[in-house]
């Protein structure tokens, strides 16, 4: 078919308008839409460039830590990868952590992070949900000297033994790793303590037996356990609710920015809230401060070095977020606004610089203690002897240098400490850390361990005692004007359960001599004898703790009984006596020094 010319320009001059308008526009929006899908195309290739360029930095050293991380968080073995290569930041952590420039341990850590662009990692992922800054979860590299967030999710970890290079043929020797899976409102330490609890302290018990897993987690805890308890009490500055004027506080950040926002009154009342905040924070930490701490009756001295240490990271992260960028930036601005609050910080940071300058000071002083008290955790009375004299010239060195411990309450309070552990030492010997009856000792190996803790005992008291003496006579100390009887009270209640415990058990060997006894009628008295002692031990009495009433009543009736007995045997020598005198009878020539010999001895101590 053909059309001449003038058909065609009739053809065309019959088209509406606006459908001229439509085609042109359809035309223009295909060339736009084709030249954004080129730009589009062309970052794209970029990013991958880029990504690529990372991955070409990854060594050996590097999958092969990968491949270790993929097994503990059951990854396929290559995702590990996909991953690291998302970051440059972690490829240089990996690589400085390799090279042994940076920190000696490295932290994988798998947990919800803030997604990340195709544009900044080269990629798209697959788990990013649709929500926009919606966080996904994401495995980091993290360098723990630096790093100042939050650690939570499942971890891998990597500790060198050394610091030099990993090399690939010595990697395997080279460090040690493991897993933690950090769950929330929990730290890196807790889980650590948790971890050893359950699975080391347990294997040690089905090894080596309940007394030696009991000790070794007794020192476990004093080292871990207070650790965490320092981190969870630290406290940070608060922010606001309002997220856009936190937004407008940490946009000040010089001098200049201060000045500019000081003339803007609506930034002045964000600034004062905020400040206003932290300052109702901080005196509520003043105030825990200062009232009086409630302690157990048994503490030791160790828990007077935690108090401080936990004082001093308080106090110490407080200071640390008070010189923080954006509390300087937010006390400039308030300074050159001459806000009225700033009078009332003050006051609270100077309150604030003293209590962190004294608990520092405090656990300074108390480290030099920890060295003569640690032993009070672990060792044997008579191993603990020879430390008494340090510990007492510890203390006399704390009173006459600390700017706290001045007062002869304050240093009384460490002696109580010291003497009750050494208390608690003595009752873990003698009891085999509770795991062992006195009743079921032997007598001779009960006796001796008691011996060995009057002699600790003796020892403690003597030492204080010229210690106390040589200072009065030099006169170039601060004297120690102490209440003995507040320090060494518990000691002496102890030691007068002790030496009963030792009545009672020389009674049983006196009256053991009954049993095997030729002589008529006297088994009737020791089996009498027997049924006391055994109703006594039916009671089920600890006999270490002193400070239960009941066994003192029930050793007083005892006694008494026992000393029915001693009548009864001095009414057989008047029998004896007597007839020896009427001579009609066989006289009673036993040896009373065989049949009494035991009782003699046992009086003795009675009368004593």
């Amino acid at each position: 078919m053909s059309f001449s010319k003038t058909s065609l320009k009739e053809s065309t001059s019959t088209i509406p308008r606006n459908r001229k308008s439509t085609i042109k526009t359809k035309s223009f929006m295909e060339s736009t839409l084709s030249i954004s899908t080129v730009a589009e195309d062309s970052w794209h290739t970029s990013a991958r460039e880029v990504r690529e360029d990372r991955r070409a930095q990854l060594t050996k050293v590097h999958r092969f830590l990968f491949s270790i991380v993929s097994h503990y968080l059951g990854f396929p073995d290559d995702e590990v990868e996909e991953f690291i290569v998302d970051v440059q930041q972690y490829i240089r952590v990996l690589e400085d952590f390799s090279r042994g420039r940076g920190s000696d341990v490295v932290l994988f850590m798998y947990t919800l992070l803030p997604p990340i662009s195709f544009a900044e990692c080269g990629r798209s992922l697959t788990n990013v949900v649709k929500e926009k800054d919606k966080p996904v979860m994401r495995v980091s590299v993290l360098n723990l000297e630096t790093h100042d967030n939050e650690i939570s999710g499942k971890c891998v970890y990597f500790l060198k033994k050394t610091a030099s290079d990993l090399e690939d043929k010595t990697i395997t020797e080279a460090f040690t790793c493991g897993s933690l899976n950090i769950k929330e409102n929990m730290t890196v330490l807790g889980v650590l303590s948790r971890t050893v609890d359950m699975v080391h302290i347990k294997s040690i018990v089905g090894y080596d037996g309940a007394k030696i897993a009991k000790m070794v987690n007794n020192l476990y805890w004093l080292a871990i356990n207070g650790g965490e308890s320092h981190v969870l009490e630290t406290i940070g500055l608060g922010q606001l609710e309002n997220h856009s004027k936190m937004c407008v506080i940490d946009s000040v950040n010089t001098v200049n920015d201060c000045m500019t926002g000081a003339m803007n009154k609506s930034t002045v009342l964000i600034f004062e809230e905020i400040a206003k905040l932290w300052c109702d924070q901080v005196e509520i930490m003043l105030l825990q401060a200062s009232s009086i701490q409630r302690e157990a009756d048994d503490n030791g001295p160790i828990k007077e070095l935690e108090f401080w240490l936990q004082r001093s990271a308080q106090f110490g992260y407080l200071v640390q977020q008070i010189r923080s960028q954006r509390a300087r930036m937010v006390f400039h601005l308030l300074y050159i606004s001459k806000s009225p609050i700033m009078a009332r910080w003050r006051e609270l940071d100077m309150k604030v610089t003293d209590q962190s300058n004294e608990a520092r000071d405090n656990a300074k002083y108390l480290y030099i203690l920890e060295k003569y008290c640690e032993p009070l955790y672990r060792c044997q009375p008579q191993n603990l002897i020879e430390n008494i004299s340090g510990l007492i010239g510890a203390i006399r060195l704390i009173y006459n240098y600390s700017h706290y411990y001045t007062s002869p309450d304050t240093v009384s309070r460490i002696f109580v400490k010291i003497t009750n552990q050494i208390v608690t030492a003595c009752k873990n010997y003698i009891s085999d850390d509770g795991f062992t009856k006195l009743w079921d000792l032997p007598k001779q190996d009960l006796q001796n361990r008691i011996k060995d803790c009057l002699k600790l005992f003796q020892t403690y008291i003597d030492t204080y005692k010229a210690t106390k003496k040589k200072i009065a006579i030099e006169k170039n100390e601060r004297p120690f004007d102490f209440s003995e009887m507040y320090i060494f009270g518990k000691i002496f209640v102890f030691q007068a359960r002790l030496e009963q415990i030792l009545n009672l058990f020389d009674n049983v060997t006196t009256f053991s001599v009954l049993e095997v006894s030729r002589i008529e009628g006297l088994d009737t008295y020791a089996n009498k004898y027997n049924t006391l002692f055994n109703n006594l031990k039916k009671k089920g009495h600890d006999l270490l703790n002193h400070k239960n009433p009941a066994f003192e009543e029930d050793f007083e009736r005892f006694l008494d009984n026992v000393e029915d007995l001693k009548t009864y045997i001095d009414t057989y020598k008047a029998t004896k006596k007597k007839i020896a005198i009427e001579k009609n009878e066989r006289p009673f020539d036993f040896s009373e020094m065989y049949i009494f010999g035991k009782i003699f001895v046992f009086q003795a101590r009675l009368e004593q």
